[in-house]
């Protein structure tokens, strides 16, 4: 039993972090051509997030449900499993956040009414836009090249960032407690890993979780207060 107690969480870490990174240099090169396709899709929904037309809004779900599907089968099971065997075992919860999605925008729960003085607006707005336009550029600001960047559809972590962000903005009470739970592992999971590797990228997601939780914290806004300025009214269309 002591000798369980003598392993670190890096001795459970088979590869290092220059190889980690590799693997982001790797997937983005297979993405190749569309890579921008990507980018531009991911900036889509932030347009997306702010409609109240329902085919507007199934749509961006139903992207973002596609982006987990895209970044479990191209970067986890192509790239990640081969150096980290409990990669694989991460797929199905990906497919089955998509799916969670997808159901939660058929069933209307990805339509709650935006209200400007809602600060959980305002973090999950802050939260999609950084995983969208500034996440990528983190491989620049910590010393390596754009190749290695992280791009949402592609890197767990700034998919499950994005999703945490839309969620936010987005989610009635039942969709956000059924959909946080896999983005929030993800981005726990992804922060042990990266302290492991030594690499201070790991803050970042500590970061995220804190803002998510200073969100969840923050006391529900009565949405039927007739001074609060409604950004985009809730009917169908």
């Amino acid at each position: 039993m002591d000798a369980w107690f003598s392993y670190r969480l890096s001795d459970f870490i088979l590869f290092s972090e220059r190889v980690y990174w590799r693997l982001f240099d790797q997937v983005n090169t297979l993405a190749g051509a569309l890579l921008p396709v990507l980018i531009a899709l991911g900036c889509l929904m932030l347009v997306g997030v702010w409609s109240r037309h329902r085919t507007v809004q199934t749509a961006t779900a139903f992207l973002l449900a596609a982006l987990w599907i895209s970044s479990a089968f191209l970067f986890l099971w192509h790239y990640y499993a081969p150096v980290n065997w409990a990669a694989r075992y991460a797929v199905p919860f990906f497919l089955l956040e998509a799916s969670l999605i997808a159901l939660m925008s058929l069933t209307r729960q990805l339509t709650r009414p935006l209200m400007r003085n809602d600060p959980r607006l305002w973090l999950g707005f802050s939260l999609l836009a950084y995983a969208l336009a500034i996440h990528p550029l983190t491989s620049l600001l910590f010393g390596r090249t754009f190749d290695s960047a992280e791009i949402v559809g592609l890197s767990p972590d700034a998919t499950a960032i994005a999703t945490l962000g839309i969620l936010l903005i987005t989610a009635r009470p039942l969709a956000l407690w059924l959909l946080l739970p896999i983005p929030l592992a993800v981005c726990m999971l992804s922060a042990l890993t990266l302290y492991s590797l030594g690499t201070p990228e790991a803050w970042i997601l500590v970061i995220v979780l804190l803002v998510i939780l200073v969100a969840l914290l923050t006391p529900k806004l009565n949405l039927h207060d007739g001074n609060d300025a409604v950004i985009a009214n809730a009917r169908d269309w």
